[in-house]
């Protein structure tokens, strides 16, 4: 049997975990060594197979078969759980969650109020060709004048979102202020130039350089588990300027709310930043190199 063939059998053993048919699925050693190649282990194979369904996963490896055993979490366990409770009568009545129907929309919210992730930041631009082929959904500066990146994860995988927002930065990193100007005033339209939109959010005159620095923000109505440990893998270890923002949506008759939450609290990112800029004993990374990280953590779809 080809490779994928055995594969894509490994993901249909997990399937029942998606569906919530079963809670906990063996993966027994035997079958999963077949799909090795190269350095990665068995763990790695059955991790890469459970982050294409996208599910919110824990591994446990028999030290004496070698089977491995992976097991649902559920999400009412998780910290970034939002639960929302409305006040009638004196009693708590509470509001479900619901699914964002699209994504679309949650664009469409930031573009008109960007301060809903944070009142640092203004939009400068939506949609924007990279000189690589792709298209930026939101680009922002802050207040210091560095550029921001909003990406919506919408159905990608971990490992393409990642990838995707990663070769955003490896663009964006080499612009300069003129350049920068130039798509903000073409986005600004009659509400620019730059410099007098600067002025009208931020009550400060646009700094004279831009750029020194630039942050990645993945939106979400959910994240899953291989996303919330690559970026806080980047975050914690290396310092990278990532960070995700989870809306959650719920709707309560005609009434519609949404909540907002940070994997990574914007002042501990900050503070792990600053750690990083002035650490002389981590070199920086270059595109490649994060991108091996990316592959090498487990979030690689095949």
């Amino acid at each position: 049997m080809a490779l994928t063939s055995k594969y894509d059998e490994l993901v249909s053993l997990l399937e029942p975990l998606k569906k919530g048919e079963q809670t906990s699925i063996k993966v027994p050693f035997d079958f999963a060594i077949k799909l090795v190649v190269g350095k990665a282990s068995v763990q790695d194979v059955v991790r890469r197979a459970a982050d294409r369904l996208g599910i919110d996963y824990v591994t446990r490896t028999d030290r004496k078969t070698g089977d491995v055993y992976v097991s649902i979490v559920h999400r009412e366990t998780s910290a970034q759980v939002i639960r929302l409770w409305e006040i009638e009568d004196n009693h708590l009545i509470e509001i479900r969650k619901s699914k964002l129907d699209l994504e679309e929309r949650l664009e469409d919210w930031l573009e008109f109020d960007i301060s809903t992730i944070s009142s640092r930041m203004m939009v400068i631009g939506r949609q924007i060709e990279t000189d690589f082929g792709g298209y930026i959904d939101l680009l922002c500066l802050n207040r210091d004048g560095d550029v921001i990146i909003v990406e919506l994860k919408r159905e990608k995988t971990p490992r393409e979102i990642t990838a995707q927002i990663l070769d955003y930065a490896s663009w964006v990193k080499d612009l300069s202020g003129e350049r920068i100007e130039r798509i903000a005033n073409d986005y600004l339209g009659e509400d620019g130039p730059l410099e007098e939109a600067f002025q009208r959010n931020f009550q400060i005159e646009l700094p004279d350089s831009l750029n020194e620095n630039h942050e990645m923000l993945v939106v979400a109505s959910e994240i899953d588990s291989s996303s919330q440990r690559i970026v806080n893998y980047l975050s914690e270890t290396y310092g990278v300027a990532i960070n995700v923002v989870t809306f959650n949506y719920f709707k309560s008759g005609e009434k519609e709310y949404i909540a907002r939450t940070f994997l990574i609290e914007p002042s501990k990112a900050e503070l792990q930043q600053r750690r990083r800029a002035t650490s002389k004993r981590v070199p920086d990374l270059s595109f490649d190199e994060l991108q091996s990280i990316v592959d090498e953590k487990g979030v690689c779809v095949w």
